[in-house]
């Protein structure tokens, strides 16, 4: 991440106020790339997604609605509260674009 925030700095001429990135929910609540932007006084936009049946480690939709990730998204949403509570303000968005076709959960 502080590649990313070095380039923006370097190409814009002044530290963004903003980075939005995307990250898969098999993955976890981002800490550390969201630490490293808050430490620099960066709001994280954070994009997650349970993945694609073609992607390796993802979950499916329907695994969510059948309550079989109760367990991490419960855990995904502690960590996210935790940061929150230490960092404060972040954005948090999930399964993006619902009306496109090329997504299972669209």
């Amino acid at each position: 991440m502080s590649a990313t925030i070095d380039y923006y700095e370097n190409n814009l001429g002044a530290e963004p106020a903003i980075i939005a990135f995307w990250t898969f929910l098999n993955l976890g609540f981002p800490s550390e790339e969201a630490e490293t932007m808050k430490e620099k006084d960066i709001i994280p936009y954070i994009n997650t997604m349970p993945g694609h049946e073609k992607w390796p480690k993802s979950y499916s939709p329907n695994d969510f609605v059948r309550s079989r990730y109760d367990w991490y998204i419960k855990k995904l949403a502690e960590d996210a509260l935790a940061f929150g509570e230490k960092y404060r303000g972040f954005f948090f968005t999930t399964m993006v674009e619902f009306n496109a076709s090329w997504w299972v959960w669209s």
